[in-house]
């Protein structure tokens, strides 16, 4: 469904003669429908700037993005909100509290995007199905942000994510700033919607734990470059790549028992979609 093609991205230097900043370098993969692809990475690695590039909010430097065989790379990104592949390609940003419009309740939140699709008349059932959908209290819908816990608001912005029938989520930190038991409830939540709408997921994290739980293939990102990729099983037991090896060693531990145990059993993976 997704094959990206070198993809680069250099952004403007500051100062007199300021070299470009190369936050993406050549990067490649592909992504399968129904699949999860979880991209991996220390802050800065580029991974956040790989998303915002697939999902056409920023232009590349070079490449191509081929979605559906179409070189969407080519369209510039205010163009690309008139195109239908638009529709397609949804993005969840990193922390909900920081993307919801503090004055917009969570009703006007996943409606905004609704309008232009099913009309004025059918907006409010739509939203409650999405509400429903996401397992979010319709008691819930006339609140705003700041009257949210951070479940809620996560709910909230993967509902408005969902709002177009999207085929490619791209999850950025989607449990970021969440408690260990939140992040469990949206990851479970985040898999069963997968399995219900044969969605597609990129998935942006620096938790290993959570690209374990969610993820069939991972690829690994260091100064904008991809340094390893492969099944997620085969790179996390024994990744080839120096980084690779240092960034499983930093995953946290309490004595030799993994802190994220409580996680994991608490999300008890169900059965991965069939390939």
């Amino acid at each position: 469904m997704l094959k990206v093609c070198a993809l680069s991205k250099a952004f403007d230097g500051r100062g007199w003669k300021a070299q470009p900043v190369i936050a993406v370098d050549g990067i490649s993969f592909d992504l399968a429908k129904g699949e999860s692809l979880g991209i991996v990475g220390e802050s800065g690695s580029g991974k956040s700037t790989l998303g915002r590039m697939i999902s056409r909010l920023i232009q590349p430097t070079k490449g191509k993005i081929l979605f559906d065989g179409d070189d969407i790379a080519a369209i510039p990104p205010a163009a690309f909100v008139r195109r239908p592949q638009r529709r397609r390609i949804q993005h969840v940003f990193q922390d909900a509290a920081e993307n919801l419009t503090p004055h917009m309740t969570a009703f006007a939140a996943i409606a905004d995007p609704l309008r232009r699709l099913v009309g004025l008349k059918h907006v409010t059932d739509r939203v409650r199905e999405l509400a429903d959908s996401v397992s979010l209290s319709r008691d819930l819908l006339e609140r705003y942000p700041h009257q949210l816990s951070g479940g809620q608001k996560a709910r909230v912005g993967i509902a408005r994510g969902l709002a177009s029938e999207p085929a490619l989520l791209i999850l950025d930190e989607p449990t970021a700033a969440l408690d260990v038991s939140v992040q469990a409830a949206i990851l479970k939540l985040l898999h069963r919607l997968r399995i219900d709408l044969g969605l597609s997921y990129l998935l942006i994290t620096h938790d290993i734990e959570v690209v374990r739980l969610m993820c069939e293939r991972v690829i690994i990102m260091r100064n904008g470059r991809l340094v390893e990729a492969g099944p997620t099983r085969t790179v996390l037991a024994a990744p080839q790549s120096e980084h690779g090896r240092a960034l499983m060693a930093a995953v946290p531990r309490l004595g030799q028992i993994d802190l994220r145990r409580r996680q994991s059993a608490a999300f008890r993976i169900m059965p991965r979609p069939p390939s």
